[in-house]
């Protein structure tokens, strides 16, 4: 399994199977074999720009709600502001 080395390493009657194991299992049953064996894969480049590119999709998720949380304070900082202005509108006449 050394395409997942995050995964704890386990004896072979006791291996657990993620969904990806099984998408790759039924895309190329030989690939999945030689990874199962620890073979290295053919795709590691494509896997690593495909975590670069879900960590850079993150990121942006991450900024987006960032970004999304300064305008609601906005929207209520300007809401405040006009009920003062409105309120010493009608008190100061």
């Amino acid at each position: 399994m050394a395409d997942y080395p995050d995964r704890p390493q386990r004896s072979p009657d006791d291996i657990v199977l993620y969904a990806s194991d099984l998408d790759s299992f039924l895309y190329c049953e030989r690939s999945w074999w030689y990874r199962m064996q620890g073979e290295d894969s053919s795709r590691t480049a494509d896997l690593a720009r495909g975590t670069e590119q879900h960590e850079a999709l993150a990121r942006n998720v991450r900024l987006a709600d960032r970004m999304a949380a300064v305008a609601r304070l906005l929207i209520w900082i300007s809401l405040a502001l006009l009920l003062a202005v409105l309120a010493f509108q009608m008190l100061g006449g």
